[in-house]
């Protein structure tokens, strides 16, 4: 009997030992944390520049600031401030009902690493914005002043 327990634990040891899955943390305004995946697809950002999609995968951090805006950190180390578009998010949880939030009530959502396909980028010149942003992008004019 005991060589059987013995070995079953064995054969559960590594289901036991590993990390539970990756998930997003969102910090509401009031206190409460809340586990699971925001279920959006993009993230799109009125910014002082224009309108702005940020690819789910890509985000780090997603953080409340003055005036009801949110300041977003991608992977990348790229920044952006701006006012969401989405009014309301949906918080997927394992065996629990979906979340939805609205989007003032959410001061932080830690995003959970996503496994992506690398993809071949053109090389990108870092371009910081007067308001703190700052992103990748490619310079396509030559009409601009260098700050230094």
């Amino acid at each position: 009997m005991r060589t059987l327990v013995l070995l079953l634990a064995l054969i559960a040891w590594p289901a036991l030992a590993a990390p539970p899955p990756a998930s997003d943390i969102v910090t509401l305004r009031n206190g409460d944390l809340h586990h699971g995946t925001v279920a959006v697809e993009t993230l799109r950002l009125e910014t002082p520049y224009g309108a702005v999609d940020l690819p789910f995968a890509r985000l780090a951090e997603m953080r409340a600031v003055d005036d009801g805006a949110v300041r977003v950190l991608t992977i990348e180390g790229e920044r952006f401030t701006g006012r969401l578009v989405q009014e309301r998010f949906t918080i997927l949880r394992v065996i629990e009902v979906p979340l939805v939030l609205h989007a003032e009530d959410i001061l932080e959502v830690a995003f959970a690493p996503r496994r992506t396909r690398p993809h071949l980028a053109q090389a990108a010149d870092a371009v910081e914005m007067q308001n703190g942003d700052v992103f990748r992008a490619r310079v396509a004019t030559s009409d601009f002043m260098v700050m230094g």
